[in-house]
């Protein structure tokens, strides 16, 4: 029997036609610190191991999914996991006692049971024009959803509401439909127009707010706000605003994201508060957990920080993305199924309703209009269906290798129909009236089926692929890209044809089927545990390296500021010490980056060639690594920038001091020069008094002896001190020009710069 949250549960089966959609929003470690004003990171391994231990949902839910886990990635990290699974909506005791195995094995397996309500009239914008869609009815489907967490090495945790729609068994809580209707086949236009609106709801690109909305955003200030549909909002956008999620049995509902905002502010409650052990603020401040990111597709716009994984069961899909042979079952290229005959008829129909060729591009168009709406396109002209029987019936179609007097005949039989069309080989010699065409044309139309063509299939995929809702509006070149997926992108790998991975920068899409280990997950996560691990590891990295942007920007750019100011400043004691301030800054931010960043970004752990691929183009396609790599050379140049400074101010410091020497020392040679001139004068008046050299006249007494002596001391002193002078002129001449030179040359600028300015008038 089927389980709602209050009764009992089995195992499920994974059925073909089951969409698997996780929507993951994520709690970064510093946001959680901040309400807690506890950081998990001071040793997330023992908290939350010890954590998980205590709590036997979360418990049981690691047991049965970790060795999952483990088969396909090395989680070994210093001997033990860096992180953990923990259940979701359950307490620390089961209904006031504590909880037992087989209860919380029990537990963990509870969905609960939803009917998504959408609205028969949606509207998008596109190319500048708005698309009205009538789907006829409001559609009623049934889902189910499953909850729960990731607690992540630095403490950051991620929450992850897991819904199942299966749209190809039992799409609406309504009987079947009595009498064919294109809009209630499970691959018509309201399942597919229901998978795409999914998509909307977390990155809800080709929108805009409404125009009442649009206006109230500038405050009366001129301060731009945002509207924030998980606060209550009412933003004017259709999938935010009116799809109702109703618990079934119920009547009342609310919009998806407030139905969000109640399922994480309950469960991280119950988490944070009983199972962890903190103390629990109030509603408002849970909420505030998730941080809130502008969506650049919708200016004007925020959500929380989210990405999605889609894990679709559907042979049929499978099929269209890895083609295969009808004869030969061997591999087909894409390119052979997807040909341009397929898609004229839905261009061509699309072009007569925005760009007709009788007047000006419409500037609105109605797809599905109720009778009397025009311009409008009636879904019934998608349905090549009758088309496609009636050419049959008629004979449209003519075999070349099967001709009588001259006639090639009719296809004899659906099958050898079906092989010339994928051949090329089929004509088409008569037109829907029996008008023969001359020369025949050639129709080549791999992608036929009995019955129909599956354009319509293609058209649809190429679109959830790029998370795009104006799937009808292609052509095959854009078709063709947009069903060239991540992985397989090799022959051999194709024809192993285990699984199809695409990816948008908002979410990854995995098609298989038929999956063990989604059989096994779908009981637990409500997805494929293998395809889970990589986007969530994938996940961790890209916000991870997102705050490590924003943080590294803010500190860089002070940094910068740092820069300039040596570059600007003079060489002196105090800017030595701005420089060592800069290196001490250069340096906490490399520790900072290591001990936030680099030490907790999940590296490719997986073991299988498969899934590291996947999480390598993932981390390619969301701009993980380059924005790392951005910050990283930034810095470096940054470093190697103030490097050349400091070398440049070493060298300014050495020449300012050398220039001081030289100043010093023609200061000492002028000194010398005028100490010699004084020396000169004094030898002058000595020579006057003591006109000769030699010895005393006869008469002189003691007193001329010691004249003599010391007029003898005076002039061998003089000459020695002398030639000292010239020596020292001579082996000096260089300096001493330059000094004087210096000099006069700053006595000029000095001299210069007194002078009034030309427009000053006179002094």
């Amino acid at each position: 029997m089927r389980m709602t949250e209050t009764g009992g549960n089995t195992f499920d089966r994974a059925y073909d036609g089951t969409a698997y959609w996780t929507l993951s929003l994520y709690v970064d470690a510093e946001r959680l610190a901040g309400v807690y004003n506890k950081d998990l990171r001071e040793d997330p391994g023992k908290t939350l191991r010890a954590a998980q231990l205590r709590h036997l949902p979360s418990f049981a839910l690691r047991n049965a999914i970790d060795p999952l886990f483990n088969d396909i990635a090395d989680r070994d990290f210093f001997g033990r996991p860096r992180d953990f699974l923990f259940a979701a909506g359950q307490g620390a005791a089961n209904s006031g006692s504590a909880w037992t195995f087989d209860a919380a094995a029990n537990a963990i397996r509870t969905e609960t049971e939803l009917v998504f309500e959408v609205p028969p009239d949606f509207s998008w914008v596109t190319e500048g024009v708005r698309f009205h869609c009538d789907l006829k009815r409001q559609l009623k489907r049934r889902v189910r959803l499953r909850r729960f967490w990731f607690a992540h090495s630095d403490g950051a945790l991620s929450y992850h509401l897991s819904f199942e729609h299966r749209y190809g068994r039992e799409a609406e809580p309504e009987a079947a439909p009595k009498r064919r209707d294109i809009l209630r086949d499970p691959y018509g236009m309201q399942t597919f127009y229901f998978l795409s609106l999914l998509q909307k709801l977390a990155a809800p690109k080709e929108f805009v707010l409404g125009e009442e909305q649009l206006a109230a955003l500038i405050d009366a200030d001129g301060s731009e706000t945002f509207l924030n549909p998980f606060l209550g909002h009412t933003t004017g956008i259709d999938p935010l605003d009116r799809i109702a999620v109703v618990h079934a049995g119920t009547k009342t509902g609310s919009t998806f994201w407030q139905f969000v905002r109640g399922q994480f502010v309950g469960d991280a409650r119950l988490l944070l508060g009983e199972v962890f052990g903190l103390a629990t603020p109030d509603d408002a401040a849970l909420a505030s957990l998730p941080r809130m990111t502008e969506v650049i597709e919708v200016p004007g716009l925020m959500l929380p920080r989210c990405r999605y994984l889609f894990h679709i069961d559907d042979e049929r899909f499978f099929n269209r993305l890895l083609p295969v042979d009808p004869v030969s079952q061997e591999g087909l290229a894409r390119k052979r199924v997807v040909r341009e005959q397929c898609f004229v008829p839905f261009r061509d129909m699309i072009d007569e309703m925005t760009r007709p060729e009788q007047g000006p591009p419409a500037r609105e168009a109605w797809l599905g209009a109720k009778r009397g709406q025009e311009p409008g396109l009636a879904w019934s002209k998608f349905d090549l269906t009758k088309t496609y029987e009636e050419w049959i019936r008629i004979g449209v179609f003519r075999d070349p290798d099967n001709v009588i007097d001259n006639e090639a005949q009719p296809y004899p039989n659906e099958p050898a129909l079906k092989r010339g069309l994928h051949d090329g080989t089929a004509l088409i010699c008569y037109d829907a009236k029996d008008q023969p065409i001359d020369p025949p044309i050639p129709v080549h139309i791999p992608a036929y089926e009995t019955g129909r063509a599956d354009c319509l299939d293609y058209l649809f995929l190429s679109g959830f692929n790029q998370n795009i809702i104006d799937w009808l509006n292609q052509d095959t070149s854009e078709i063709l890209d947009s069903i060239d997926p991540i992985y397989p992108t090799e022959d051999v790998q194709a024809d192993e044809r285990f699984f199809v991975r695409y990816a948008n920068h908002r979410g990854m899409i995995t098609y298989v089927a038929g999956s063990r280990s989604l059989e096994i997950g779908n009981d637990y996560l409500g997805t494929c545990p293998y395809a889970f691990l990589i986007h969530v590891l994938a996940l961790h990295n890209e916000f991870l390296a997102r705050d490590h942007e924003e943080r590294s920007a803010n500190k860089l750019v002070d940094i910068d500021a740092r820069v300039h100011e040596l570059r600007d400043g003079k060489a002196d004691e105090a800017l030595l010490d701005s420089s060592q301030q800069l290196e001490t800054a250069i340096n906490d931010l490399k520790l900072d980056s290591y001990r936030k960043y680099e030490r907790h970004r999940y590296l490719n752990i997986f073991r299988y060639d498969t899934e590291a691929e996947v999480f390598e183009k993932l981390a390619e396609l969301r701009g993980t690594d380059w924005r790392g790599e951005a910050m990283d050379k930034a810095l470096q140049t940054l470093e190697e920038y103030a490097r050349d400074l400091d070398r440049r101010q070493a060298k300014a410091l050495e020449v300012e001091q050398r220039g001081r020497d030289e100043r010093l020392g023609a200061l000492i040679a002028a000194v010398g020069v005028i100490s010699g001139v004084g020396t000169l004068f004094s030898l002058a008046d000595f020579v006057q008094k003591h006109p000769r050299l030699g010895v005393p006249s006869a008469g002189a007494g003691a007193g001329g002896w010691a004249g003599w002596l010391l007029g003898n001391f005076g002039w061998l002193f003089g000459l020695f001190g002398l030639g000292i002078l010239v020596l020292l002129a001579v082996l000096y001449r260089r300096e001493i020009l330059r000094a004087l030179r210096q000099l006069f040359v700053r006595a000029d600028h000095a001299g210069r710069n007194s002078l009034p300015d030309k427009d000053d008038g006179p002094a």
